[in-house]
């Protein structure tokens, strides 16, 4: 089963993403050439692995880059992401039957692409 991700509060409407096998497409389907791809716990832009992640994930946080130095730039909590290190106000994206790697890639796609 696919992952949905929706942008704002509720799952309400179309998704913005759908994750499968790690392949991030936009929109509803999962047609045409990913936008992204996961790899264990990093992200990156395009259709492989090559070249250096966009984004790394470590634990529940999102960090630009191939590094966990500094500040996340997104924060996973349940089926909600939050931009900035802080679970307090509304979330930029809700997942649908997703991890956090699928949280993760909702804060990339909202606040990297």
């Amino acid at each position: 089963m696919a992952s949905e991700v929706y942008s704002g509060t509720s799952t309400w409407g179309s998704p913005i993403l759908t994750i499968k096998s790690g392949e991030v497409y936009t929109g509803s389907s999962t047609w045409g050439s990913p936008i992204a791809i996961i790899d264990g716990n990093e992200i990156y832009e395009g259709t492989s692995t090559w070249g250096a992640p966009i984004a790394t994930v470590d634990g529940f946080e999102v960090y630009k880059g191939s590094s966990t130095w500094g500040s996340p730039i997104a924060t996973i909590k349940g089926n909600e992401v939050y931009k900035g290190t802080s679970t307090w106000g509304s979330p930029i994206a809700t997942i649908k039957n997703g991890g956090r790697m699928s949280g993760a890639i909702a804060a990339v796609y909202i606040l990297l692409m």
